[in-house]
């Protein structure tokens, strides 16, 4: 009982305050990259992944106050059991929803860093593997914590109260009990925590969820297009048009400063955009050229590597767009 005693001793008052500063931090990467952003495809695909892990951190300070609200979970006849119990259980999941959300507010910055090249990929992947492991042991310890107080109660007290609630578990795995107004409960059976269905938050949640299973399938199907569509390249009067799944470069000749053909593409590492065996699209860094703006097939030498005002920008060079660019003097300048 020393070790329960210690945890209601140390009981504080929660400060939703607490949960603004990650929640303002994950927002940072957005609101920035809206500024600076020059095109429409990378800032895209930035508020994807850096919006994802928002979210996230939204979420977590969402989350623990809408568990802090929930009705108290009854597991014993002694009330001030009862009360101890949830007290405690409380207060540990308000502590993994507060690391969480602060967790995820840092770690969107270093996706936003990795995403645009600040840091390098091989330290991108060391912080996901760290953000990873470190939520899912703030998680586990949350609830053996919680689990072991109940235990140490529940042994000690004289009168234990069993709930026979296998009607509103569907295949032992769904919890659905419209008369049980708490939207997360215990797992029947281990460790962890589930949802209620029969909660208006719970039912959004399945969806949700279902949307993201069914969506898998559709996402193969646009990987397998990225993969293997053709990159077409087209020069006419006056502007050069790229074509992937859709048109991804379109720009007038007169931009161009000068033109370079290479038979080796460089060494290039992924800022935002697809990095696949057959499509190199969006911005990279390349080597000898820095930030470059690519919509190229690896495979398909030779490359044109073009000098703007605003960027540089390479694409597959083939035969008949070079013959076109020499007649048009574009090579020469």
């Amino acid at each position: 009982m020393e070790e329960v005693t210690a945890l209601m001793k140390s009981e504080k008052r929660v400060n939703q305050l607490w949960f603004l500063p990650p929640v303002i931090l994950s927002f940072f990467p957005l609101i920035y990259e809206g500024f600076v952003s020059t095109h429409k495809e990378d800032y895209i695909l930035i508020l994807l992944g850096c919006g994802s892990f928002t979210l996230i951190t939204l979420l977590g300070a969402l989350f623990q106050n809408v568990i802090n609200k929930q009705k108290a979970e009854i597991v014993d006849e002694d009330r001030n059991i009862n009360a101890m119990i949830n007290r405690i259980r409380r207060k540990c999941w308000w502590k993994f929803w507060l690391s969480m959300t602060w967790l995820s507010g840092i770690f969107t910055v270093a996706f936003w860093m990795f995403l645009t090249g600040k840091i390098p990929y091989f330290f991108g992947l060391i912080f996901t593997l760290i953000y990873s492991a470190v939520i899912l042991y703030i998680a586990m310890r949350a609830e053996f914590t919680a689990r072991y107080v109940q235990q140490k109660l529940s042994k000690e007290s004289t009168r234990p109260l069993y709930l026979d609630e296998d009607d509103h578990w569907i295949y032992g795995l769904f919890y659905y009990n419209p008369d049980d107004k708490k939207i997360i409960v215990n797992d029947r059976v281990g460790i962890g925590t589930t949802m209620n269905l029969a909660h208006k938050i719970g039912k959004i949640v399945m969806v949700i969820a279902i949307v993201c299973i069914l969506a898998l399938p559709v996402s193969g199907v646009y990987v397998i297009k990225e993969e293997f569509t053709p990159v077409t390249i087209e020069l006419f009067d006056n502007r050069i048009i790229v074509t992937h799944t859709a048109e991804e470069l379109d720009f007038p000749t007169n931009d161009i400063k000068s033109v370079e053909i290479v038979d080796n593409l460089p060494s290039t590492v992924k800022v935002v955009g697809t990095n696949m065996e057959n499509i190199l699209k969006g911005t990279f860094r390349v080597e000898g050229y820095g930030k470059c703006r690519l919509c190229l097939n690896p495979k398909q030498p030779p490359f044109l590597v073009m000098l703007t005002d605003e960027e540089t920008i390479i694409i597959n060079g083939n035969h008949s767009i070079i013959e076109k660019m020499k007649e048009k003097n574009l090579l020469n300048r």
